[in-house]
């Protein structure tokens, strides 16, 4: 038992570990800074500060949610402790690593967002202008020393790729549809439909989530995409470390070879 205890502390440790070197990336990782053009079209969107689904709400969507369903599955229904503190440990996984990767990312790209410039707003002085001007083959590129807003929202506006919206809500959905799926076996060569409808919405949840960035012209459709590849990716690799593939006889069960 004791040894037991011990295996699973270790996890729980790496998963702290990821979370905090996640934390540390966005202060000790600086923020790439590219020049831009202030005639780029690309970087020219509206700054929208009312999003479709804002920084709480992907909390409660991709983290919150995911938990709550997780633990009446495991407890409620199964009542099997063993299943709800392998689903946890996997939900947890998936959200931190897909949190350190879409941090170290943002800040090492540096891409700018669609509303950069509005979030600029750039300085009409002429003599400003040219003390922040570099003209490279005939192309007029500019620094921040152009900008007149708010720093911390031009910081943020260099942060677009990947979409952290679109990453963290299908680490988090992705891995409860793929919860999902195991418990009702959608793969067992059965084909009923109803099965893995119930286990695709946290999916389409998620999807509207990621291209609610796109309406909102927060992203890039590679942003967006990119994010969803990676948040599925870290679900799928969560996943499989706590349950079998959803094609085997026993994908409703968590391994329990810790157990043994």
């Amino acid at each position: 038992r004791l040894a037991l205890i011990r295996s699973y502390a270790l996890d729980w440790l790496s998963i702290i570990f990821l979370l905090v070197t996640a934390l540390l990336l966005t202060t000790q990782v600086p923020t790439l800074i590219r020049p831009f053009r202030l005639d780029d079209p690309s970087i020219a969107a509206p700054w929208n500060q009312s999003e479709t689904v804002p920084t709480w709400l992907l909390g409660v969507l991709s983290i919150l949610v995911p938990f709550m369903l997780q633990t009446l599955v495991a407890l409620g229904v199964r009542r099997d402790l063993h299943d709800w503190h392998h689903a946890t440990l996997g939900l947890s996984l998936s959200l931190v690593l897909t949190l350190l990767i879409t941090f170290l990312t943002k800040n090492m790209i540096g891409e700018l967002r669609p509303s950069f410039l509005a979030r600029c707003q750039p300085s009409s002085d002429i003599a400003i202008r040219k003390a922040s001007l570099t003209v490279l083959g005939g192309v007029h590129w500019y620094t921040e020393a152009v900008c007149t807003g708010d720093p911390a929202a031009i910081l943020e506006g260099r942060k677009s790729f990947f979409s952290g919206h679109t990453s963290l809500s299908f680490a988090g959905l992705a891995f409860f549809a793929f919860y999902l799926g195991g418990k009702l076996h959608v793969f067992d060569r059965t084909g009923r439909v109803a099965r893995f409808v119930l286990a695709l919405w946290p999916l389409v949840l998620a999807l509207f989530i990621g291209l609610s960035r796109l309406h909102d012209q927060w992203h890039f459709w590679q942003d967006v995409l990119v994010g969803m590849l990676v948040g599925i990716g870290t679900a799928r690799l969560a996943y499989r470390l706590y349950y079998p593939p959803l094609h085997d006889p026993l994908c409703d069960e968590p391994y329990r070879d810790r157990l043994v």
